[in-house]
């Protein structure tokens, strides 16, 4: 950080606070979302054992996922979903209601495992029971069912062919401690432009970002 005229002891002071800040920042909310729904289920929101709760888990997780996106540091590569990027078919759902609502789904299905759990170890064992133990892992298997077949269809979904363009990217390759120089701006400006105007020479350029 010696562009911005900060030494190496103090570089390296800040980047150890914005590593551990930006952690603490992304983990406590999720953190304290077990000490909410503790407070929910002493309200009596819902049963021990309600199906709610993973529905009401599966909601906040993703409600403190967005909330943290509309911050100034917002990471949207941090989400839970991004963890998927190698399992296409699993998060084809994302175009129905974006990448938060593919965390939901993980949170869910998760949830539902977990409870199915609970009422395997922690519930009594009547012929009742036994049939309310299964409902968790069934509702967790179709809702992996589900999504997985969404998102083989799409997949497989041969759309029409549109009309296609020609894109062109600049690159500038301008240095860290020229960008950073205030009175650069207007050099910079004319660098850009001139690589775009460039590119746009031939005519055949659709777009240029």
């Amino acid at each position: 950080m010696d562009v911005a005229g900060i030494g190496p002891l103090g570089s390296i002071l800040i980047i150890l606070l914005a590593q551990f800040g930006a952690t603490i920042f992304y983990s406590l909310p999720h953190g304290l979302l077990p000490c909410i729904l503790r407070l929910l289920r002493k309200r009596r929101a819902w049963g021990r054992r309600s199906m709610f709760l993973p529905l009401s888990i599966a909601a906040l997780w993703a409600l403190v996922e967005w909330c943290q996106s509309q911050t100034w540091i917002g990471m949207p590569w941090g989400e839970l979903a991004a963890t998927q990027y190698r399992l296409t078919p699993l998060i084809q759902s994302a175009s129905l209601l974006g990448s938060y609502f593919v965390s939901f789904l993980m949170v869910l299905f998760n949830a539902l495992l977990a409870l199915f759990l609970y009422r395997c170890f922690f519930s009594e064992d009547t012929v009742s029971g036994k049939c309310r133990k299964i409902c968790p892992l069934l509702c967790a298997a179709a809702l992996f069912a589900g999504n997985l077949t969404y998102g083989l269809v799409a997949l497989n979904t041969e759309h029409e062919s549109s009309e296609t363009i020609s894109v062109a990217i600049v690159q500038g390759n301008v240095s860290t401690s020229d960008k950073w120089m205030g009175n650069n701006g207007f050099l910079l400006l004319q660098h850009y432009l001139g690589m775009t105007e460039e590119l746009s020479a031939d005519g055949e350029t659709d777009l240029i970002a």
